[in-house]
């Protein structure tokens, strides 16, 4: 559980700059490895970087339109 992010975004304004830092907050929570047949921690960390952001303003967009999402949907469209 990534608990420091958590308390990092709590009060915080919707802005892409906080998502950015929740983002590097997340990584310096996470053990990230490297898999032979997966991914590389470097490719990891970029996902993380990439699509936390997206993902955080998606459910932002979604809370402000009191949008309610469905047990397994997808978060980023």
């Amino acid at each position: 559980l990534a608990k420091q992010t958590i308390n990092y975004l709590y009060g915080q304004p919707v802005t892409p700059e906080i998502f950015a830092q929740a983002a590097e907050t997340a990584l310096g929570e996470v053990h990230l490895r490297t898999s032979r047949h997966r991914a590389t921690d470097e490719y990891r960390s970029e996902m993380i970087r990439a699509l936390l952001p997206r993902t955080l303003a998606k459910a932002a967009e979604r809370a402000r339109a009191s949008q309610p999402v469905s047990v397994g949907s997808s978060l980023v469209d």
